[in-house]
């Protein structure tokens, strides 16, 4: 059995109420997140304890986490592209 993609882990065909966990296990200090399902330290504790409509609430909520992490890595590569642009012109002037 092979781990899901990320584009796939919150797709529909996938067992009821499974885990998005993916084994990455990272918390992300400034949201909350795991880095890897985007669950909280909350939602990640308490999940075998919670029943199929609030394991499907926490579902229906990961992919927008997920979207949001992706829209933050793109900016914060476009910044890294832009600094290192201006790093490399100052040291052609030099």
């Amino acid at each position: 059995m092979s781990l899901p993609t990320s584009e796939n882990r919150f797709a529909s065909d996938r067992p009821a109420h499974a885990s998005p966990c993916i084994g990455v296990c990272e918390m992300d200090e400034a949201s909350g997140y795991c880095r890897g399902c985007y669950r909280t330290i909350e939602e990640i504790r308490t999940w075998r304890q919670k029943d199929a409509a609030g394991k499907q609430d926490i579902l229906d909520r990961l992919a927008d986490r997920q979207n949001s992490f992706k829209d933050k890595a793109k900016i914060s590569a476009a910044r890294a592209a832009s600094w290192a642009a201006r790093w490399a012109q100052s040291e052609e002037t030099q």
